[in-house]
């Protein structure tokens, strides 16, 4: 009877044992999940100002009275406030989803110009730096504006987006090439952003797109950035790397 106890004890220690780790380790998850969310959040309204502040700027334009815009200029203004609107609802979705009140942006496939979509890009960062005449953005077209790619424009536009400002800001004397291309595997296209600053340092290489698995380890806000947008890659079937191999500073290759 007694031996009977004791195993009946030993059993039911074992138990709490095993539930108290099960319960330690969700109470882990949930203090990771929320520094994930936190840390996002925080991203999210600095990430805000850019385009906000750029749709600012384009309505100042189309309500000055003494300036004429010809039809050309009216229709290049409107795309960018589309272009710029696009980004803040793509981002709000995301936000939604990382904060577990929503599914994130729905992916929408729609045909689209590689080079058309980088032109918009690349006219609205130098809409936002137009006081900085050290910065160069060389666009180099290695397809035709006629061929055209299949998948989410939006998503693709947010992810150039943050890969031109995360070059901007670590540029050492402020030249960017863009080069759209297709993949030599399949029938895929490649968009390359290559930037003169100083390189990923070789330790932090292989954590550059896993924020998400330790959100404490981040050491600065491109880290998240490009955790972020590597994931909104693999949302569209693409995918996001970093080429060692480039030494004249910091060479990104979104393929989708």
């Amino acid at each position: 009877m007694l031996v009977a106890i004791i195993i009946v004890i030993s059993i039911a220690c074992s138990v709490c044992i095993l539930r108290m780790r099960i319960m330690q380790e969700q109470i882990e998850d949930m203090k990771k999940e929320n520094s994930v969310k936190t840390a996002f959040l925080t991203k999210f309204s600095k990430e805000l100002d850019n385009p906000l502040r750029n749709i600012n700027k384009q309505a100042e334009i189309i309500t000055r009275p003494d300036l004429y815009l010809s039809k050309t200029e009216k229709k290049m203004i409107f795309d960018q406030i589309i272009y710029n609107t696009n980004l803040i609802t793509t981002f709000i979705d995301e936000c939604c989803f990382l904060s577990g009140s929503g599914k994130g942006r729905e992916v929408k496939r729609e045909k689209f110009s590689p080079n058309v979509l980088c032109t918009k890009c690349i006219d609205t960062i130098r809409m936002s730096m137009e006081k900085d005449d050290t910065l160069k953005i060389v666009f180099n077209r290695e397809i035709e504006d006629t061929d055209y790619a299949f998948s989410d424009p939006r998503i693709v536009e947010l992810i150039l987006d943050e890969l031109l400002i995360n070059s901007c800001r670590f540029s050492t004397n402020r030249f960017i090439r863009v080069t759209t291309r297709r993949t030599e595997i399949g029938d895929r296209f490649m968009i390359i952003i290559e930037d003169t600053g100083s390189s990923i340092p070789k330790d932090r290489i292989p954590y550059l797109f896993h924020w998400f698995d330790n959100p404490e380890d981040a050491r600065d806000d491109a880290e998240i950035d490009l955790s972020i947008i590597f994931r909104l890659a693999l949302k569209i079937d693409g995918y996001l790397e970093y080429d060692p191999a480039y030494t004249e500073g910091t060479r990104m290759k979104l393929i989708f």
